[in-house]
């Protein structure tokens, strides 16, 4: 090629204007971010089609409460009490600020659901840009539709719809970001601090917050270089701090009376760890959840492997945020199977649950998605790539499309029992605002004392009722 025509195939530069990128790199760059909002415009338009302003089921076990803060006479106790298993005093204070100020409007917590999930998804993002830098993968995020896809999955719609669920979000939000702090980079004076009020926060969200005490100490341990006497003052200050979250968790603590007694005899094991691998395969799905838990488990740690060795020394802590992540969700899924098991496996598969068995299988993608650029970087550092080796990038490749595949089929599946329950819940509304209702329908509420619950509503204008504080609206529902 002559020197003229070399020139002319370079792209014009213009006096003092900077060149302009490639079309295709502007698409590589924000193509991720687009298909991530669509997982998250799915939610939102599932919920703003099947929401219900109606207390549902546990939410009107918060109506006491409610009267008792209106009446000033609300204690820290009554934040603290047991409720089922949990203690949920976090969540519980949340949402009386919530109903003092909306007059119990149940669509401004599932708004706050949805704010929670972001906040899932932001800390999960933070992660994974950090894991990609350490592993030197400087290309497009892809990752982004993935994390997206398993965040806002509405196969978990039972919490989407359910207020009650900010119990579930505040827990996964709390846990996921105690361990980006302690596994960060770089030492900082408030890490320690920081981690150690989201653990209380994670403990008194949901009972499985107890185990962030265990789970996460390994990133205490294997997070910024610091002294060997750093870390152990580090690690008694964590183990102090715990231990007493758990004893004050357990105190007066009672295995509630109308659960079934908890399986820990050797006879239970097989039971529990049916129920705990069903519990983690419900993400990808839900007619063969006990093989897809098991193979989950067995991925993962394969997977861990299989990167450790490909990275080599010096990037192997891009695994550690992940095994702690997965490895929460594997305790939750043994806690709940140790409490649970005696409903029946079948419980298990209840979608409630996805949000945190969604942490194994959010690991596996993103581990998977290192091992495959790291192959790849490999292979061009040292020639072509072995045939075997070949063929383990394509399996992998089929592997991460195939989880996808199963999440996208899941959420899919959602919308059929949101619209049942959509039905339920508002034939149940709209008998509470028939005039011959004297008590709550037993299809949205358990409770012995129906009648007093929807007294304690109209008493203090709630939920449904709260129109009827208005004066004027009262006196023209009268003459009708």
């Amino acid at each position: 090629m002559s020197l003229h025509r070399a020139s002319e195939a370079r792209e014009p530069e213009h006096d003092g204007a900077p060149a302009r990128r490639p079309s295709g790199a502007l698409c590589a760059r924000w193509l991720p971010a687009l298909l991530a909002l669509i997982p998250f415009a799915s939610v939102v338009m599932l919920i703003a089609r099947y929401r219900v302003d109606v207390p549902y089921w546990d939410q009107w076990n918060l109506v006491p409460t409610l009267q008792k803060s209106y009446r000033g006479s609300l204690t820290p106790t009554d934040l603290w009490a047991q409720h089922n298993e949990h203690r949920i005093l976090f969540p519980k204070a949340i949402m009386l600020l919530l109903a003092h100020a909306t007059g119990w409007n149940i669509t401004y917590e599932l708004v706050l659901n949805v704010l929670l999930a972001a906040g899932i998804f932001a800390v999960l993002v933070w992660q994974v840009k950090r894991s990609r830098m350490l592993a030197g993968d400087g290309g497009a995020n892809w990752l982004l539709p993935a994390v997206s896809l398993v965040v806002f999955s509405p196969s978990q719609w039972e919490n989407w719809l359910w207020g009650w669920q900010i119990c579930v979000f505040l827990n996964v939000l709390a846990v996921t970001g105690g361990i980006v702090i302690l596994a960060a980079d770089r030492p900082r004076r408030w890490r320690l601090p920081s981690a150690l009020l989201i653990g209380v926060v994670a403990s008194y969200s949901f009972a499985s917050g107890l185990a962030y005490w265990l789970i996460a100490f390994p990133a205490l341990l294997g997070g910024p270089l610091r002294s060997r006497q750093a870390k152990l003052r580090e690690s008694v200050v964590w183990l102090l701090v715990g231990g007493a979250t758990i004893a004050s968790y357990l105190y007066h603590y009672h295995t509630p009376s109308e659960h079934p007694r908890v399986g820990l005899s050797p006879g239970a094991w097989y039971g529990d760890a049916k129920y705990a691998l069903v519990y983690l395969g419900r993400p990808v799905s839900e007619f063969h959840a006990l093989r897809a838990g098991a193979l989950g488990v067995a991925a993962l740690l394969t997977i861990a492997f299989l990167l450790r060795r490909s990275l080599g020394p010096g990037r192997q802590r891009v695994l550690l945020p992940y095994l702690c992540f997965s490895l929460y969700a594997v305790v939750s899924a043994g806690m709940t199977a140790v409490g649970r098991t005696g409903f029946g496996i079948m419980q298990a598969l209840s979608p409630r649950y996805i949000t945190v068995s969604n942490l194994l299988w959010l690991s596996i993608l993103v581990l998977l998605y290192l091992l495959l650029r790291s192959e790849r970087q490999r292979a061009r550092e040292h020639g072509p790539a072995l045939l075997a080796r070949r063929y383990g990038v394509v399996a992998g490749i089929v592997a991460f499309a195939l989880v996808i595949s199963c999440v996208v089929y899941a959420s899919l599946e959602a919308v059929p029992p949101s619209a049942a329950e959509y039905q339920k819940r508002a034939t149940a509304r709209a008998v509470l605002l028939s005039p011959d209702c004297d008590e709550v329908p037993g299809s949205i509420c358990a409770a012995e004392d129906r009648k007093l619950l929807l007294d304690m509503l109209k008493r203090n204008y709630l939920s449904v009722f709260r129109e009827s504080r208005d004066p004027r609206l009262r006196a023209r529902s009268s003459t009708h």
